[in-house]
């Protein structure tokens, strides 16, 4: 029973290595296993996660401490930063949840999470019209649990294509 037990938490670890690929800017694309979509009879496994062209803006992001209370009350350090979707080679996409990874030195990470209501309330609309390219701007707090300055910061999109099939890539950069 142990070693049965061991397996199925190695298939469940493996499956979303076995799922991700590259794009030509090195960015990690991986069909999302979150709710298949009702209105796609195979849903996202069985529809290719369409083109999206994804960047931070700038390339190497400066972060500021800000003075104050501190954790838990105020997180210590924030960011301005920009997350640019490129669709001119792509159809449309609507953007449903971004999710900044903030790590420091010694690998610490400090999570900030936008719903799609969160980027609904800050943006209007969450469409992304394929032949245009938009920019979406974030001013996170980030650092709780932190021992060292924070160093890279990993953002992960979640969107949706227009069948309704749930898509993520994954980006990074460097923080200074």
């Amino acid at each position: 029973m142990r070693k049965l037990r061991l397996c199925v938490l190695l298939v469940f670890l493996a499956a979303p290595l076995a799922l991700a690929g590259c794009d030509d800017n090195g960015s990690v694309e991986v069909s999302s296993f979150t709710s298949p979509s009702l209105a796609s009879s195979t849903g996202s496994f069985g529809n290719p996660a369409p083109f999206v062209g994804a960047k931070l803006v700038p390339d190497v992001i400066p972060f500021i401490w800000v003075p104050g209370f501190g954790c838990p009350f105020a997180a210590p350090f924030t960011a301005t930063l920009a997350v640019l979707i490129d669709q001119r080679r792509g159809g449309d996409v609507f953007l449903s949840q971004v999710g900044f990874d903030f790590m420091d030195t010694v690998g610490l990470v400090s999570p900030v999470l936008y719903s799609q209501t969160d980027l609904s309330a800050m943006f209007g609309t969450v469409l992304v019209p394929g032949g245009t390219s938009r920019r979406f701007d974030f001013t996170p707090r980030f650092g709780c649990g932190f021992s060292r300055p924070p160093s890279r910061v990993g953002v992960r999109l979640g969107y949706r294509d227009r069948s309704g099939g749930r898509h993520e890539k994954t980006i990074t950069a460097r923080l200074e």
